[in-house]
């Protein structure tokens, strides 16, 4: 596999990422992927307007082997994609609705520097505008139920 994606989560830090490639047939598979497996290569630096703790920068890829064992799921199978999908939309979802709550219990407070709940508020709507994001995720999982291609 060879490539380049901008914006992957804790890019650099976390030891595996998850990475979906359009699959040998229709469809897309996903795999996991080692930060220090041969051909991958870490660049940029992260300047969001939140989620200052976060790395997202960009993995670059040169002819990096991937083999069944690292596929989750069988070749094609979409449906296989479907709980990770959800799981950050509704991760993402809960995280919004909750710091939401925390700002309106606390007030004014809330929104200020003052107390850490503005900057908890706007990582966790950072993370629905991820990509990809919750809309594309709803989508994919509806079509992938649906046994739809999945782009």
């Amino acid at each position: 596999m060879s490539g380049r994606k901008a914006f992957v989560t804790s890019g650099g830090h976390a030891d595996v990422m998850l990475v979906l490639l359009q699959g040998e047939g229709e469809g897309l598979d996903c795999y996991v992927v080692r930060r220090d497996a041969p051909g991958v290569r870490f660049d940029g630096r992260w300047e969001g307007l939140g989620m200052r703790g976060n790395s997202s920068i960009a993995v670059e890829f040169e002819d990096v082997v991937l083999d069944g064992d690292a596929r989750i799921g069988d070749i094609g199978d979409e449906g296989a994609l479907v709980p990770l999908m959800e799981a950050k939309a509704l991760c993402t979802d809960v995280a919004a609705r909750v710091t939401q709550g925390a700002l309106e219990a606390c007030g004014g407070q809330g929104y200020t520097p003052a107390l850490p709940i503005e900057r908890h508020l706007r990582d966790a709507r950072a993370g629905a505008v991820m990509a990809p994001t919750n809309g594309v995720l709803r989508t994919w999982s509806g079509k992938a139920i649906a046994g739809l291609p999945v782009p």
